[in-house]
């Protein structure tokens, strides 16, 4: 598939035979439509690893007796009376070690003997205040009968996870998880890029008004006016040739690399751009109140600066966005994404069925009824509104509004 504007047709094909929708599913057709899932996440080093620490502890009813009575302890813990002060003691003495690594650093880093003077006094009231604070939390934990609980239980488990290999194992996983948030954080700045030039090809002829009192449009990124609740990706404007008025805004575009994260898009969207154009009930007031808009509406003008350009918006810069009968905003609201499969769930209802899936000892389910509650709480993570509701309202008129990279 090249990159483009979608048709009824492309949208039609993905409903007719790439969407399998959670929401549909009963107990004898859960377990064929996770099978492509599992496929796809057994691939993973990530979910290798989670799997392999669940086994682990499938392995040792030990293990998870001392894992089940430390929860509980810590629990107990977090209730007792010197658990606060415990815990901001050790927030204290974590800063006032902190600062002692710089004060050491800067020391040995100085030559000037008046700053190395000032320095080394200083250095030395921070570890009289550290001395302070260790003896006054050693006295605290060792009269905490809580805290001794949670230790004991500690020491019992920590030599236990390591000759079980879990401490390898967990240590493993956390360096996995590092490299994917630096991965994923690298995707997203390229598909963002991506998304931008496709505008500027497929958007921006579509939405640009033959207005000589407008000068050219631009495509505006991240935006929030200062709003709570609200980051636009993508903000088509054009900007009046006459200083001090107000932008109009030709499009609002979302993006996301994920086909079935188009609808929560969507969802939030549709709120936003209810509350742009003053159109209630479609927000709650309540929840948009900051500094910038105390009544909780968009009722003044708010300055974006970008690129080092200053845009002025006002309540009528989003004059050309009207709601449809059907209560929805979809006239110039564009959506750029992958085509991929549809699951009816969005990503990250499928990261928590993975997780889950990934670290429960009990799975698979092994019974009708141990089957039936998994889907359940599989369906429970979907929306009346998911992706594949959005095609089909986009099907018609407006399908050439989402833009599909190869």
């Amino acid at each position: 598939m090249e990159t483009g504007p979608a048709s009824q047709e492309i949208l039609q094909n993905l409903l007719a035979n790439r969407c399998c929708d959670l929401r549909s599913l009963q107990p004898a057709t859960f377990l064929p439509w996770l099978h492509p899932l599992l496929q796809q996440w057994q691939q993973s080093p990530i979910f290798q690893t989670r799997v392999e620490i669940r086994d682990i502890r499938h392995s040792s009813s030990l293990l998870r007796q001392l894992e089940r009575n430390l929860r509980h302890a810590e629990h107990q813990d977090q209730a007792s009376q010197e658990f606060s002060e415990i815990s901001q003691l050790e927030k204290e003495l974590a800063n006032t070690t902190k600062a002692l690594t710089g004060l050491e650093q800067a020391w040995r880093s100085t030559t000037d003997t008046q700053r190395q003077k000032a320095l080394r006094e200083k250095r030395e009231g921070f570890r009289l205040r550290h001395h302070q604070l260790e003896s006054h939390l050693n006295h605290l934990v060792d009269t905490s009968p809580t805290r001794q609980l949670v230790l004991q239980l500690k020491e019992q488990l920590d030599p236990l996870k390591r000759q079980l290999g879990l401490v390898d194992k967990e240590r493993q996983l956390a360096a996995l998880l590092r490299s994917q948030g630096q991965g994923s954080g690298r995707a997203g700045v390229e598909f963002e890029t991506r998304a931008v030039q496709a505008a500027q090809r497929f958007i921006l002829p579509e939405v640009l008004l033959p207005d000589v009192s407008l000068t050219q449009p631009q495509i505006l990124t991240s935006v929030t006016l200062g709003a709570a609740r609200m980051e636009l990706d993508q903000v088509v404007v054009q900007v009046p040739a006459q200083k001090g008025e107000a932008v109009l805004v030709l499009a609002v575009v979302e993006t996301k690399r994920n086909l079935n994260d188009l609808a929560h898009g969507f969802r939030q969207r549709q709120e936003n751009l209810a509350w742009l154009t003053g159109t209630t009930p479609g927000y709650d007031p309540a929840l948009y109140r900051t500094r910038s808009f105390p009544t909780g509406h968009f009722d003044r003008e708010v300055h974006w600066r970008q690129d080092e350009q200053d845009y002025l918006f006002r309540p009528d810069s989003f004059r050309l966005f009207q709601p449809e009968p059907t209560g929805y905003f979809l006239e110039r609201l564009y959506f750029i994404t992958r085509p991929g499969p549809l699951w009816g769930v969005s990503s990250a209802g499928l990261s928590r069925i993975q997780y889950r899936i990934a670290t429960d000892t009990h799975w698979p389910p092994d019974s009708e009824e141990d089957l039936k509650t998994y889907l359940a709480w599989c369906q429970s993570l979907t929306d009346s509104l998911e992706t594949p509701d959005l095609l089909r309202l986009y099907s018609t008129h407006w399908a050439k509004q989402i833009i599909l990279l190869s």
